[in-house]
């Protein structure tokens, strides 16, 4: 966590998101703020690129091993991020990028289509039940989907 800690704080003096992408783009805005009084959300976007089209595009950086696909928290993350640049910033939000730094700042594209945007929907539901109730999520039957899950290390069925 200090080195991630590191990473952000290196980065905030001297963003790499805009010239790691090849579709182009310029940082915008480097670790903001945002807060959706319509979706509820608030969050912190590490680096948010203006494309070429005029579009937004949020770049979340993460401290984690390289990896071939994405974590599914982590698309949905930044699906979260893209609906608070919309709401806030009223820009369209079609994609954006999750950097993993320790595999030498491995960028993946993240689309942001419908299918998504309903996962992302439904994972907001479900953690806003979770905290009025004051409850720790259901534990999955399926084991191989808990490499995936934020609470794989504190779960009282842990795997």
């Amino acid at each position: 966590m200090q080195r991630g800690r590191e990473v952000h704080e290196a980065r905030e003096t001297k963003p790499i998101g805009a010239r790691r992408i090849r579709q182009g783009g310029v940082v915008i805005a480097v670790d903001t703020l945002l807060e959706g009084q319509v979706i509820g959300l608030k969050g912190k976007v590490d680096e948010i690129l203006e494309l070429g089209d005029g579009a937004l595009a949020p770049i979340d950086f993460k401290f984690t091993e390289k990896r071939d696909s994405t974590f599914q928290t982590h698309q949905v993350q930044l699906c979260m991020y893209a609906l608070l640049i919309e709401e806030v910033m009223e820009r369209p939000v079609q994609r954006g990028w999750v950097v993993y730094v320790r595999a030498g700042n491995q960028f993946h594209e993240i689309v942001f289509d419908d299918k998504l945007r309903a996962r992302t929907a439904t994972a907001i539901r479900e953690t806003r039940s979770i905290i009025s109730e004051t409850r720790f999520p259901f534990a999955t039957r399926n084991r191989k989907k808990c490499p995936d899950c934020t609470y794989r290390k504190i779960c009282p069925d842990g795997p």
